[in-house]
């Protein structure tokens, strides 16, 4: 029997392949990853999400948020400039509207991530986000501790 043959003896009940976006995306589902070798090889959306997945995600968003409280206290202690021209432009709008585009922006890039998670370029994606806001931060904070003394 060739390696790649389907073992179902029923035809296929389904016309279509699971949507993104279904009444078992965020609840109810059983599906965690792709149970066939041929299924792997295309993009698959499943039901379930991994913890790992979840600390990834709350740790962008966390780090998001310490990156807007940084640059906001740099701002205002008058030492550095909003570098992202997006971002600047809502800042001139309001502390309060820089902080919920933020966020909003972020969280619409965590539910890319989450929908996505068995992507190979998402999962990179979450690490290298996580990568650059960790060397952001910590240019951030060299920045207000030489500021400081």
């Amino acid at each position: 029997m060739p390696e790649n043959s389907d073992k179902r003896i029923l035809r296929d009940r389904r016309r279509f392949p699971t949507p993104i976006l279904c009444r078992h995306t965020f609840i109810g589902g059983r599906r965690k990853a792709a149970r066939r070798k041929d299924d792997k090889k295309i993009y698959l959306f499943m039901d379930r999400f991994s913890s790992r997945l979840l600390v990834f995600l709350l740790l962008l968003l966390l780090l998001n948020c310490i990156d807007a409280y940084l640059t906001l206290s740099m701002i205002y202690e008058g030492s550095a400039d909003e570098a992202n021209p997006v971002m600047s432009f809502l800042l001139k709008h309001g502390a309060l509207t820089f902080i919920i585009s933020k966020f909003f922006i972020t969280g619409f890039a965590v539910v890319f991530f989450c929908l996505f998670k068995n992507v190979k370029a998402a999962r990179i994606g979450v690490l290298f986000l996580i990568f650059m806001y960790i060397l952001l931060i910590l240019y951030e904070f060299n920045m207000v501790l030489s500021i400081r003394q």
